[in-house]
């Protein structure tokens, strides 16, 4: 080997030498610039929680237990709503159970006289549109009850 072409084998093998220690060094750098990014970031996320997600979270937690008071005090409600309902059905019940065995022979007594109206209004009607010789014959039949002979008069 001569010495012009070992002088080319060392410049190249400076070349890439130096080329080694400049890889190195970006990929410290970059390491470097890494650690002290996820520090600032990590840092960033602490006061973050710190100044909004905790009080958010108090206040959040606050509203709940305020919404669990609350549906504790609708649930209440509904109960005792139900139990008066109840109640109140039970009683009115009971009420028609005691007026009807009370007064059943009052209102007995009344749909049996409406029952007498409503048929005597029919016949009424029925005797209203019958024709001359129906009301001849009921003229002979009230004749000769006034006159005392109901025994033979026929009925009508």
């Amino acid at each position: 080997m001569t010495p012009a072409e070992a002088g080319q084998i060392t410049s190249w093998l400076t070349v890439i030498a130096i080329a080694s220690v400049v890889q190195t060094l970006a990929i410290v750098g970059l390491c470097i610039g890494a650690v002290v990014t996820a520090r600032r970031l990590d840092r960033r996320i602490d006061t973050l929680q710190r100044e909004v997600i905790a009080p958010a979270a108090a206040r959040a937690e606050v509203v709940m237990h305020k919404v669990e008071a609350l549906v504790d005090r609708v649930h209440t409600i509904d109960e005792r709503v139900s139990g008066t309902l109840n109640t109140a059905g039970s009683t009115v019940g009971l009420a028609a159970a005691v007026v009807g065995r009370k007064f059943w022979p009052v209102l007995g007594l009344v749909q049996a006289a409406r029952a007498g109206f409503a048929a005597m209004g029919r016949r009424r009607a029925a005797g209203a549109a019958a024709d001359g010789t129906d009301r001849a014959r009921d003229a002979r039949t009230q004749s000769q009850r006034t006159e005392g002979g109901t025994t033979h008069a026929r009925s009508v």
